[in-house]
């Protein structure tokens, strides 16, 4: 029978929390990409769910885009990016693009990306447009333009898990700290 510190050890080694990288209406504005700036380096992504929130005009408006670069770390995998707030709900769509570079498509190559609306809140809008299963350690930046209608408010969310291997160690680690303690 499993004592409570195994338990505690285990749900620590699997749960997952959620952080929140970036919001524009706390952390300011997003950067941009080409003429319009630069991205913002919102950080090295966490296992778990990591949350960036912003607002974009329509390209009419001069916000030509709101994007942001992120790190995922060695050991790591960013497994989907899901869409989980738009508004308005009708009316407009973002186009959701991703490159491999902290520098986005001013340095870096294209990966993919699509439209997305009110109506998408839940899909996943990196592999659902990309094709791959995952994506590995490395340099990566998003970008979220509006395409029309009035300004449109998301949140993405990019999960990440451990490497099928980093998580075999981490759990042989922390079963041996157990026992040691015994």
């Amino acid at each position: 029978m499993m004592d409570k510190a195994c338990i505690v050890a285990l749900v620590a080694c699997t749960a997952a929390g959620q952080t929140v990288l970036w919001d524009e209406s706390v952390d300011g504005d997003l950067g941009g990409l080409n003429t319009d700036g630069s991205p913002t380096f919102v950080g090295i992504l966490n296992v778990g769910a990591n949350l960036v929130s912003g607002t974009t005009a329509p390209i009419a408006a001069g916000d030509l885009n709101d994007a942001f670069s992120y790190t995922v770390a060695a050991g790591t995998t960013l497994e989907s990016v899901i869409l989980t707030f738009y508004t308005p709900a009708t009316g407009g769509t973002s186009g959701i693009v991703y490159y491999d570079t902290l520098g986005g498509d001013s340095t870096g190559s294209f990966l993919g990306g699509a439209s997305y609306g009110g109506a998408d809140v839940g899909s996943d809008t990196l592999f659902g447009s990309l094709g791959l299963d995952s994506l590995g350690a490395g340099d990566y930046t998003t970008s979220v333009r509006e395409f029309g209608g009035p300004d449109a408010s998301w949140t993405l969310e990019f999960n990440v898990v451990p490497t099928p291997g980093a998580a075999t160690v981490l759990g042989l680690g922390g079963i041996a700290a157990m026992r040691r303690r015994r």
